[in-house]
């Protein structure tokens, strides 16, 4: 994925991080930079996963400049990411579809450490990152997503999602909990806290 840093301007302005969305192209870096070896995903739960409609912003670049419109000075921003191969790569094709709709993307190619050091302390505006892959993505949701988690790199805050994961948490019928999970991740595609950047071949 891409971890947002949704605390400081710009991306604590939802339009911003919308509009990233829509002018990122994960069908893109799946091709480009994994020669299609992994799938693409709308959200953090895998192919299996029934969700009908889990609300993923997909590529659209005259959306992304419509909900950018009012940024008439234009955008500006910094990418962390790896400083191997696929790293650059990864911020090549970020840097040059954010540049179609009108945002200054700055790739930084750094060793891991940095990374994982620039995120943890806030930082960072975007970074790649990751979201491993496990039998129940509850737990590590929490982790990410709930306002109150140590986790919270993004430093997300939205009182319903808070409510949803608690109640995620607790729910045991597993019909009425898949429900829960896919509002969830309808939330996610709807505030932008992070951009999927492919799945992990496991899903």
């Amino acid at each position: 994925i891409f971890i947002i840093n949704t605390a400081n301007p710009p991306m604590d302005d939802i339009k911003v991080r919308q509009a990233l969305a829509h002018a990122h192209n994960q069908a893109r870096h799946v091709k480009m930079a994994y020669q299609d070896s992994i799938p693409i995903v709308h959200h953090p739960f895998g192919m299996d996963f029934q969700c009908p409609d889990d609300g993923y912003r997909e590529y659209d670049p005259d959306k992304a400049r419509r909900l950018l419109s009012g940024y008439d000075a234009g955008l500006k921003l910094e990418c962390l990411h790896s400083n191997s191969p696929r790293g650059r790569e990864i911020g090549e094709i970020t840097q040059q579809l954010f540049k179609d709709v009108g945002v200054q993307a700055n790739p930084v190619g750094l060793n891991f450490g940095p990374v994982v050091k620039k995120v943890i302390s806030g930082q960072y505006q975007m970074s790649t990152w990751r979201m491993s892959s496990r039998p129940d993505q509850g737990p590590a949701l929490v982790r990410a997503f709930h306002s109150k988690s140590p986790g919270n790199l993004s430093h997300y805050t939205n009182p319903e999602m808070d409510k949803l994961l608690m109640a995620q948490q607790m729910e045991t019928d597993p019909s009425q909990r898949q429900k829960l999970l896919c509002q969830i991740a309808r939330l996610i595609n709807a505030d932008v806290p992070i951009l999927y950047k492919g799945g992990m071949r496991s899903h």
